[in-house]
């Protein structure tokens, strides 16, 4: 098991994405995506214009998220860091899901 900033990483249990303490990343994102059943159809983690899409994605050291629809970003916020980034993509995805 690997430490972050003195905090183990794993417990054993397999949900080290929910312990205190623990970064929202890219990866740790998409689990909880996963856990939550929302269609992957419905969204892109690695960004780009794919169509009627929530995205996240990391361009020259900031996170962006946006919906693409047509070839164009709507709903755009940008972010300093990708835990911000990744934190807020989830729960906007929870909010327009109704979960």
């Amino acid at each position: 098991a690997g430490t972050a900033g003195g905090k183990h990483l794993h417990d054993g249990s397999g949900n080290s994405a929910n312990l205190r303490g623990i970064k929202m990343t890219k990866k740790a994102l998409e689990r909880k995506l996963n856990e939550l059943n929302i269609d992957k159809r419905a969204y892109d983690l690695n960004g780009g214009l794919p169509n009627e899409t929530y995205c996240i994605e990391e361009s020259n050291g900031k996170w962006y998220t946006y919906y693409s629809e047509r070839g164009k970003r709507t709903s755009f916020n940008s972010f300093e860091t990708e835990e911000e980034a990744c934190q807020y993509f989830l729960d906007w995805l929870k909010y327009i899901f109704h979960i």
